[in-house]
């Protein structure tokens, strides 16, 4: 297959850190291997952009976010953004840069949830943790300084997939009232590479049999909030 210039580069160098069989390898070491492709691409934090780390409350169970607020905000709306990484890897670290730089393009205040991982709390943990950050913003926009009433949810890969999730479980819990979400990616169902088709670089077949795995062993007992479509 022909790719545009730079982009066989690119799947060499992600390949080098982590190669096509490392789902196999232990979790740990997963891992450690996904943030090492932040060393592999290393890109510097927008200056304009000032991070801390802070908690909400939610139902009792205190929440772990990071906050992210432009120097130059537009207004008081809120970007929460929720990581990809299979539900196995990644962390707050690994995608700061990241958000950093959404924070910084869109103007907007912007929190990263950290939540619970499978395979060691599969399905519905990760979902209820960042359902519990939403509403728990919610309940805290005063000191947050945000308009609760300007609420988009974001993410990449599994985590644009759990955007999806969370804003039905926020329709049908009379939860929060989100206007829109930003997909990245979206991971939205988990059988169509199951109909055939070869595996594309940097995501294999088996790939995804491992994580959704990890994340739903029981899928059955997620319905629409496993595989949204």
């Amino acid at each position: 297959m022909t790719y545009a210039q730079g982009i066989n580069e690119f799947i060499d160098r992600c390949n080098k850190v982590m190669p096509p069989n490392f789902y196999t390898l232990p979790i740990d070491q997963q891992r450690d291997m996904y943030l090492g492709l932040t060393k592999e691409f290393p890109y510097e934090m927008p200056p304009e952009v000032l991070v801390t780390n802070d908690t909400v409350f939610y139902e009792g169970r205190k929440l772990p976010i990071r906050v992210y607020r432009p120097k130059q905000t537009k207004g008081r709306g809120l970007l929460i953004y929720i990581r990809g990484g299979g539900f196995v890897v990644g962390s707050l670290e690994t995608h700061n840069t990241v958000v950093a730089e959404l924070c910084e393009k869109s103007g907007l205040v912007t929190i990263a949830p950290d939540f619970r991982m499978s395979p060691e709390n599969p399905f519905p943990a990760a979902l209820e943790d960042c359902y519990g950050v939403l509403c728990g913003v919610v309940n805290d926009a005063q000191r947050l300084d945000i308009d609760p009433n300007r609420i988009v949810i974001s993410g990449d890969s599994s985590g644009a997939n759990m955007a999806v999730a969370i804003s039905m479980m926020s329709r049908d819990r009379g939860g929060p009232k989100l206007r829109g979400q930003a997909l990245i990616s979206p991971v939205l169902d988990f059988t169509r590479w199951r109909q055939g088709g070869t595996d594309a670089p940097l995501l294999t077949g088996g790939e995804m049999e491992y994580y959704t795995a990890c994340y739903a062993p029981e899928p059955d007992r997620g319905g629409k909030l496993w595989c949204p479509i």
